[in-house]
Formats: structure tokens, sequence, C-alpha cells
């Protein structure tokens, strides 16, 4: 090329020249100057991984040791073409190469600021010209022989060929010309030439018959073009040494074996296509040599199977030649060695059941290599159950229920609110049991089970139900009962007319049935009923007790399958609810929850009725509340010249067992009798009215009424005598006998 001096910054600087792109990179022959230059139009540093196509990269200390032009940039490698490369010790030993992967020793990359429409010469856009040696015989051309020495005055003669690479108008253009053995580069100036175009090999491209190749594989590489009558081909290895050169291809193929390049690496070819007007070359083509194979994964299709499957193992090779697949199962070792495809099938009934493990050997001709294990197991599937339900309603639970089945340990209740997967599952159960119960409001329904194992499940049929709302529990037409909360049996008491947890007060309340299937419900021992405050129907309202008022605040019907909610007829769908932390009754949206679910404990009752035995009183039948005790009636009846003494068990009672007013704690029906106490009369006489002295008298006594338990006491006196003689002896009987002390009138 005619230089004098380290020529790669001189390079570049003329292929700018050529390109019309000199503003972008003012010419320089000394690498700072030259990027300092470039910097100077505009230019700015890129790093390796931006690098495109026309930047200019400086290497060695500070960018002063070489520069080279980008041609291709990935992933941060270079592919650079550069002049004064190579290792010879001649200046003009050296040439203008091609290095496909160059990253090391880069100092700067720098993307010069390049004019988009550079002015071109007319029809430079297509670079390859026919130079016939009689159009420029007498030419003289200074070129340089392939030891690097000057050969001033050389002619083109007959059988010498070039092809121009650039032409920029008043300048000059590069051309490669041929003498037979001995290939050289020339120049000159572009006006010194008429340059027809010539009818040179065109479209010149390569083809080999492998992506990459391994030690062991013979590389073969295919020539194409149009107008070719024969080929040469060309290897460099990836530090730009020279392996094959300018190689004359027998036919249009060319073989050599892999050993021959020097071991594991990336390798470059191109081809020149020529015919008696000239040559084109092809493209850069890459060969990849590999050594051992790897993998990027290895994989089974599932982590179980049943008998009824098959097991699919997958490994994602790369660089191998084959595979051969291990597999092991758990206690009993090795149960299948074979060469396979990347992916491998086989009936999981063939391995039977178990747990297994399993990997790949990769290999190619450069070696092998084991790849990491994956597990699976093959068992038996959960049998499927047969699902059914007993439909409840809106307060009533639904019982779903299904059959014991084999291989499973237990099972997946799943229930959608209309259709079964649209959307996630409304409510999900692990049950242990083939039944479960489930509160579910009013609508549409689809639910199936899962029957379930270690390994995996197998779904029921499905089952379509709707839950209707459902008609009020009738608990009978009158009846007392304690409300409780339903997880601890706290009762509900009305306190200062507010119904709070409160197991000590007033907790007894009797439900009185009216004509469409409520409950009044009054508590005992106030008077006053279970009331919505102001009969709001909203979330939190409070519960009351009221005087009766005939609203429907004051109406409740009982709900669900054993009637365990309360709900007020003023609301819709809210019920009784029980606040944990506050303990007050108030009306919630239904939510299926221990603040709502009550037990309505309902006694045994007892009539407890008054018999006036022979008296008048207008005294009602009482109830009796088993387990709580009764107020006996204080109205207390009459009877003429009788005395009342209370109520006995006992028809003919003397003596009262109950007293009006009090306590009565017996549990059975019971008839209660008055008790009367009839006027004292006493009856006593004397059967004689005189008897002689010495002689004793006796009395007779006698009386009536009373308690009917008499005793007797005598008094007398003489008739003059006004004080009476101290009781002469109080008897139990009727008969008392005495002796008079003088003969006189006595009184007794």
């Amino acid at each position: 090329l005619g230089y004098s001096e380290q020529w790669c910054a001189d390079f570049v600087s003329d292929c700018a020249l050529l390109a019309n792109q000199s503003n972008a990179i003012p010419a320089s022959g000394y690498c700072p100057t030259l990027r300092q230059n470039i910097y100077d139009a505009g230019g700015q540093n890129v790093d390796r991984y931006e690098a495109q196509a026309g930047d200019i990269v400086f290497y060695g200390n500070n960018g002063a040791d070489h520069v080279e032009i980008v041609y291709d940039a990935y992933n941060g490698n270079i592919c650079t073409y550069g002049g004064n490369s190579g290792s010879g010790g001649s200046l003009y030993s050296r040439s203008v190469r091609q290095h496909p992967t160059q990253t090391q020793s880069i100092a700067y990359i720098v993307r010069p600021n390049y004019d988009n429409n550079p002015n071109l010469f007319p029809g430079s856009e297509d670079t390859s010209y026919a130079v016939p040696y009689s159009e420029y015989a007498t030419h003289r051309c200074d070129t340089y022989n392939s030891g690097g020495n000057k050969e001033s005055g050389h002619y083109i003669a007959e059988g010498d060929y070039c092809y121009i690479d650039a032409v920029y108008e008043n300048g000059f253009f590069f051309f490669l010309y041929d003498i037979p053995g001995d290939r050289r580069w020339a120049y000159a100036w572009a006006g010194d030439f008429n340059i027809p175009k010539k009818s040179i090999p065109t479209n010149a491209r390569a083809d080999k018959n492998q992506y990459w190749y391994d030690l062991n594989d013979t590389i073969t590489i295919w020539a194409y073009a149009d107008n070719a009558s024969d080929f040469e081909m060309v290897i460099d290895d990836s530090s730009g040494n020279r392996l094959v050169n300018f190689y004359k291809m027998d036919g249009n193929s060319y073989s050599i074996p892999v050993s021959k390049l020097g071991g594991i690496g990336d390798y470059y070819f191109c081809i020149i296509a020529k015919n008696s007007s000239g040559g084109t070359q092809s493209e850069w083509y890459t060969i990849p040599v590999v050594g051992n194979p790897s993998y990027s994964d290895v994989r089974v299709s599932n982590q179980l199977y049943t008998l009824e499957d098959t097991v699919e193992i997958s490994v994602d090779t790369i660089c191998a030649k084959g595979q051969v697949i291990g597999i092991d199962k758990e206690g009993v070792g090795r149960v299948v060695t074979e060469n396979c495809e990347p992916t491998y099938r086989i009936p999981a009934s063939n391995l039977g059941e178990g747990s297994y493990s399993v990997y790949f050997t990769v290999y190619n001709g450069s070696g092998w290599i084991d790849t990491n294990r994956v597990e699976f197991t093959i068992t038996k599937w959960p049998e499927k159950a047969t699902l059914g339900a007993y439909i409840g309603t809106n307060f009533a639970p639904t019982t779903f229920g299904w059959n014991a089945t084999e291989n499973t340990t237990h099972y997946a209740l799943k229930i959608w609110k209309g259709t079964c997967w649209d959307g996630p599952s409304y409510k999900e159960f692990l049950v242990y049991d083939t039944s479960y119960v489930v509160d579910l409001p009013a609508g549409y329904y689809e639910a199936y089970v899962d029957s379930l194992n270690e390994y995996g499940w197998t779904p029921s049929n499905v089952i379509k139900f709707t839950v209707e709302y459902g008609s009020s529990y009738d608990s009978g037409d009158d009846f007392y009962a304690d409300i409780m909360r339903g997880d601890d049996w706290s009762c509900l008491s009305d306190v200062d007319s507010n119904v709070v947890i409160n197991n000590n007060g007033n907790r007894l309340w009797h439900f009185t049935k009216t004509s469409d299937g409520g409950y009044l419900i009054q508590n005992v021992a106030t008077g006053k009923y279970l009331d919505v405050c102001n009969a709001l129907d909203e979330d939190g309202c409070n519960v009351q007790t009221h005087d009766y008022n005939g609203s429907d605040a004051q109406i409740w019907y009982r709900y669900g399958r054993w009637g365990e909610y309360l709900k007020p007829k003023c609301t819709v769908n809210r019920i009784m609810d029980i606040d944990r932390a506050s303990e007050n009754a108030q009306i919630w949206n239904i939510e299926y929850n221990d603040n709502q679910k009550l037990n309505i404990w309902i006694y045994d009752t007892f009539t407890i009725s008054y018999d006036m035995n022979g008296g008048v009183g207008n005294i009602s039948n009482q109830v009796k509340v088993n387990s709580y005790d009764m107020i006996i009636s204080s109205i207390v009846p009459t009877k003429a010249n009788y005395e009342f003494l209370g109520w006995s068990r006992d028809k003919n009672a003397t003596v009262a067992e109950y007293l009006s007013g009090t306590v009565f704690t017996e549990n059975e029906n019971t008839i209660l009798y008055a008790v009367w106490k009839a006027p004292l009369s006493n009856t006593t006489f004397l059967p004689k009215t005189s008897i002689t002295l010495g002689d004793s008298i006796t009395i007779n006594a006698k009386a009536s009424g009373g308690t009917g338990d008499y005793t007797y006491a005598v008094y007398y006196k003489k008739a003059s005598a006004e004080k009476w003689s101290t009781a002469q002896s109080y008897k139990a009987n009727a008969t008392i006998s005495f002796k008079p002390a003088a003969a006189v009138k006595y009184d007794v």
C-alpha cells in the first residue's frame, strides 16, 4: 500500500477517506492524535457492550499501540478489520486482517460523528470491477511483493486481474492483482484508469457439514458462487494466524480433520470464487470446535405417576452426540441403562411402584459428562369417591357425604357458589372422615370432593344444588326456655331492659306462638318482651326488652335445623348476634359464627292447680318450670268461721305445707289443697251436781273445733269465793276426777 511507517492509523484514515468520512475521522498516522481528532470532530467513547459496526478500537497503553475498525459486535465481543496486522518482523510483511473475536487489550472504543450521506463516486455501490491487462499494460504501478519489498514499475501482464474494494472521487483506489504464485496489493489514482464492469463471480458463499465440531470430527466445507470456475479456501484461528492459505479446493468442497486445526476453539474461514475475469471473496464463517458436551436442563414431565401413565424424562444437551440414561429405584438399585434419544419414555407399569432417581451421561467425540439427578414416584392414585348431600337452607346447614375410597389418607371438599372452576372456590375443607356439615347462604352451588394421598388426588363427581331460604322452626305453641350462646352456653338475661349475658339474672323466657309462626318472647321475671330497638334493620342495632307494643320488632322466628338462629320480623336477613366483647345482644347479617348460633334450651313444665277444699277463692293454675322455683299464689281463700292456714298436697291436712307467696320447688303436676282451722268449742259437763263429802267427782271434758289436739286444765272455787284455785291438773284426755275438801257449793 506504500506506507513507510507503522500504518494501522494510516489504514483507518485512508478507509475514512475512501468512504468520504474524513470529516468524522480526520487523518493521522499516530494513534493518540487520530483518537483526539475523532473526539474533536464530535466522536464519543462507548463500552464494548455498546459497540457497533463503524466504531474505532484503540489498543494497548492509553490506546497508543494499535487501532482497528469494528465490523460487528455482540455480547461484548468485538469483530474488527485492521491494517499493519500480523506477526511478521518487517513492516511490509504485515497486512490487513480480520479479527472476529477481539476483546483483549482494548483501551478505548470511539464512535465517530459520521456523515450519514457521504458524497461517494457514482457507481461505487458496485465495488467489483475487472481490470483487463490490455487496457493498462503500459501503466506503471508501485507494488510490494510478499516479502514487503517495493517493486516500482511493475506492469500488469496477461493473466493478471484485480478487483476494486472502494472508489473515492478525485482520490485513489486499492486493487488486488494476481501474478501466478504471488498475490499483491497496489494502488493508483482513480483518474488514471477507465475501468469497465466485468462479469466476475458473484454471490460467493459457503456451507459446512455441521454447526459445531468435536475433536473427532472432520470438517467439510462446500463453496458456491455465480459464474465461478474454481474456489480457494482460507482458514484462520481466533488470533488471526493463517492455517490454510488460499488452498485450491477440489471442485467446490474441502475437508480437513478437526485434529489438524489445533484443538478446541473458534476458527474462521472464507472462500474466494474465481473465473478468468477475476475473483470474489465470501463473508467469513465460524467453525466452533468444542470440548466436553454440557447440558442446560434435565427434567421429568411429572413428579408423580400412576401405573397407567407413561414416564417421560428429557435432557437439553449442548454439543452432544448422544446420551445414555440411568434409572435407579430406591431400595433396589439400577433398573434401566440404555442409549436413548434426548427424550426417553417408558410405561410406568414397566418400572412398578416406588421412588426413582434418574440421570443422563451426555457424550461427544471430545468427552462426556453426567447430568444432575431428578426424582419421580410411581404410585397408586387415590380412588374416586361418589359425593352426595343433604341440602340445607339459608339457616340450616348442608351435610355432604361420600364413600370411603382406597389409597386415600384424607379428603378435600370444594364448594363453588356458581359453576365449578369458575373463579376461586367459595369454601374448601380438609376432612378426615366421609361427611362434613357446612352452613351455606341461599343460592346455587356446585361441589366435589378430592380423594387425596401423599402423591396426588382424584376428584369425585360434581353435584349441583340450590340452597333455599327455608321455613322457620316450629318449637310448639307455648314454652319456657333459656336463650344461650351456642359455644359456651352462657345465658341471656334482662338487665335493666337491656339483653346481655348474665347467668345469674332474669334469664328465663316465655315463648308464645303468633299467628304467622313467630314468637313473642317475654322475660318471666320482668314481664317485658324481647325487642329490636326502633325496629331498625341495621348491623349492630341493639336488642332490648320493652313493654308489649304489637310491632314486628317483638316477633321473632327460630331458623336453622335445630332452631339455633333468632331472626326478628323487622329484618330481612339479620339475626341476633351476641357481641363477644360487650356480651350485649345485637342484630347482624348472618355469618354462621358462634356469636349467632344459639341454644334455645326448652324446659319441661308442670301445672300447679289449687283446690279450695270447701272454701271460696279464684286462683288460676300456675306453671312450674323444671329447675326453676315457683312462687305460690298470694291470693287467700275464705271459709265461714274457719281460719286459712295455708296449702298442702294432702286434702285432709290440718297443718299447711306451703304458705301463700312462698317458694314451690317440686317438679311435678300438683294439686294444692287449702288447709282450714275450725273455731274452738268447750263442751265440758258434770255427770252429777251434788256429792257426799268425802266422795270424788268426775268431770267429763270435751272440746271441738280448733286444731283437734286438746289438753284440759280444771279450775274450781267455793261459790262465795272470789279467786279460782290453781289448776288442779292438766289432762290430755277428757276425764278428770278430784275430791272436794269441804261440804259447800263449788263452781268448777
